[in-house]
Order: structure tokens, then sequence, then C-alpha cells
């Protein structure tokens, strides 16, 4: 292959390097989406290209029964994702990525980070946890790969 670079701006380089020989050129995906739980209390992560504030979300600190429970319990989740709210947030949310991803994919990015965010607390963290994981699946192109993590809950 013989590649005139004459004319080509940097960006356009890249592209057509990433196109030819990078990530995507084969069956593997080229763009991976990671989605990240985190406290704000603990601070915003430094890699997230996208971030996103669930604080507008009842916690479920303040729920008795849920008070105790890990954020990523079932019943947890099922208290954040049956608010009202968290439905237009999702479609929003989806909307936002699904048009940022195809513009971090045109740059010839490899990786996107999407950070969700709350308070930090123990049951809490499931607003971000449980948002995080119901973000994630299923990958909708080829050219994707998604996967939840979560931050460590603790300061250290």
């Amino acid at each position: 292959m013989v590649l005139d670079t004459t004319r080509l701006s940097v960006h356009e380089l890249r592209r057509q390097v990433t196109a030819q020989f990078g990530p995507g050129a084969g069956r593997a995906p080229r763009l991976h989406t990671r989605f990240v739980s985190f406290g704000f209390k603990f601070g915003t992560p430094v890699d997230a290209d996208l971030l996103f504030d669930v604080r507008f979300l009842d916690n479920p600190h303040f729920v008795p029964e849920l008070r105790d429970l890990p954020g990523t319990s079932e019943a947890v989740k099922r208290f954040v994702l049956a608010q009202p709210d968290s439905v237009g947030f999702l479609e929003a949310r989806r909307l936002v990525t699904r048009i940022l991803s195809a513009t971090f994919e045109r740059e010839g990015k490899s990786y996107l980070t999407v950070a969700v965010g709350c308070t930090g607390g123990k049951a809490s963290f499931g607003r971000d946890y449980g948002r995080a994981r119901s973000l994630a699946p299923p990958a909708r192109r080829r050219s994707h790969r998604r996967r939840p993590s979560r931050r460590s809950t603790a300061s250290g």
C-alpha cells in the first residue's frame, strides 16, 4: 500500500492509518467504551471523557430498608431504575453518548470513558453503579465494545 501524505493534515493521516491498520481494521471493535461509576466525595475520575451526575435521583441511603445494602444489590438497582427521572436520563444519555462516540471514533480514538457519579455513600453508590451497569449492555454497533466498572468507594 502506498499512501501519499503530501496534502494530508495530521488528523487526516491519523484517520487513514487507523482505518487501514488500527483497531477496527479487522473484526476488532474500533471504540472501547468503559462505563465507570464513582462517588463525588472521592473526586471525579481523571480519565473521564464524559461525566454524568446522577445526584438528582432519590438517594437509597434515606430508604430504611435499603440503607445498609451495598449499591450493587438488586434491591438498590431496582429502586434507582424505577424512578421516573431514570427513564428520561437514560434516553438522553444514550443519545449524547451515541453522537459523541461517533465523533471520538472519527478522530481515531480507541477508548471512551463515561463516568457516572453520585454522592459516594454505601447505598447511594447504587445510583451510579446501577446506572453504569444499565448503561453498558448491549453494544449496539459491532465497532463498539462496552463494559461497566466501578471505582473504589474508599478514598485511598
